[in-house]
């Protein structure tokens, strides 16, 4: 899933008794699932995990309550040809370059 060296998303959950013993999740909700709405305008990054895969959209996980977002297909595949060795999303895929994508992602 992941690649050496990849940059990815976390938040601290918890911290344990040693400095090395930190519990991290990268689940959207947890991130970001305490801005408001008001935050979502075009350009905005945000941090998304797949939900599902449809026909010809990826259904996206942005953690917001009452949020929903879709990636159209042709644009993850291009993000996944010139970024990743990976062929197609799975879900509950986590995405961070959102400047790739961010004209092809519609938030409702």
């Amino acid at each position: 899933m992941f690649r050496v060296g990849q940059p990815i998303v976390v938040r601290v959950e918890a911290l344990g008794l040693t400095r090395t013993d930190v519990r991290l999740t990268m689940d959207p909700g947890r991130l970001q699932g305490h801005w408001p709405r008001s935050m979502l305008k075009k350009g905005a990054a945000l941090v998304a995990a797949v939900r599902s895969v449809e026909d010809h959209v990826y259904v996206m996980d942005v953690g917001l309550g009452g949020v929903r977002a879709f990636l159209k297909k042709p644009a993850a595949h291009k993000y996944l040809q010139t970024w990743t060795a990976v062929q197609s999303f799975g879900e509950l895929q986590l995405l961070y370059n959102y400047d790739a994508i961010k004209h092809n992602v519609c938030i409702f």
